[in-house]
């Protein structure tokens, strides 16, 4: 095996809760449930359900980063497991279909300085919030996702990397499956284990550096 690379969700996996569901729950002015509704029965894809519900987000930026920090967490382990991957030289990269108005806020607020690839954020002057997609629809790729993350995935072997995928959640389906070794919570570990996919169960990142340190 090449040397290991960690590929990480953020809404859900390094946070107690969804950030973007929370705040589309809270402050979306539309059916946000209908929306979901019809994602989770494929009659939608993920950026037709991301740009529907944050276009009617009708707050500013100040009251959704008030929301976020009085009301969102990090797991608390997280930057435990950062430490752990710098010292063994293990790079991180948060790959994520949420926006990075609040991951980039949420990292800053507990000091981390990690890559990120996520869709982009711009809030117009009716605070309603625009998404600049990551990944364009590109011919033999499904585009369902606004931001592939198979794709990146499937770079990173390329040049020879061993990955160690980390998530909890839908959009983590399809790189789960074509990862290394992954670590999975909630609905990503129910889904993997209903498929008979190898995958390593955990609650927190001290679970994963403890599982991690029996493979350096």
């Amino acid at each position: 095996m090449g040397p290991y690379t960690v590929l990480c969700d953020f809404d859900g996996t390094i946070t107690d809760r969804d950030v973007a569901a929370s705040i589309i729950k809270e402050f979306s002015t539309i059916d946000w449930k209908n929306i979901e509704d019809q994602y989770i029965a494929g009659t939608i894809s993920s950026r037709e359900e991301l740009e529907a519900q944050f276009s009617n987000v009708d707050v500013s930026e100040d009251i959704l980063f008030d929301f976020i920090d009085n009301n969102m967490r990090i797991d608390p382990t997280f930057t435990y497991f950062v430490d752990f991957c710098r010292i063994n030289d293990i790079p991180i990269t948060i790959v994520s279909e949420g926006l990075n108005f609040y991951i980039d806020h949420m990292l800053f607020g507990r000091g981390l300085d990690i890559p990120t690839r996520v869709n982009e954020s711009v809030f117009s002057d009716d605070d309603g919030i625009q998404i600049n997609f990551f990944s364009e629809v590109e011919d033999g790729k499904c585009g369902k996702c606004g931001n592939c993350k198979t794709s990146f995935l499937e770079e990173q072997k390329k040049k020879g990397k061993t990955i160690i995928y980390i998530g909890d959640g839908r959009s983590d389906f399809c790189p789960a499956k074509k990862a290394d070794i992954v670590y999975a919570k909630k609905r990503l570990a129910n889904h993997l284990r209903s498929e008979n996919i190898e995958h390593n169960p955990f609650n927190t990142f001290s679970d994963i550096v403890a599982m991690m340190e029996e493979l350096l």
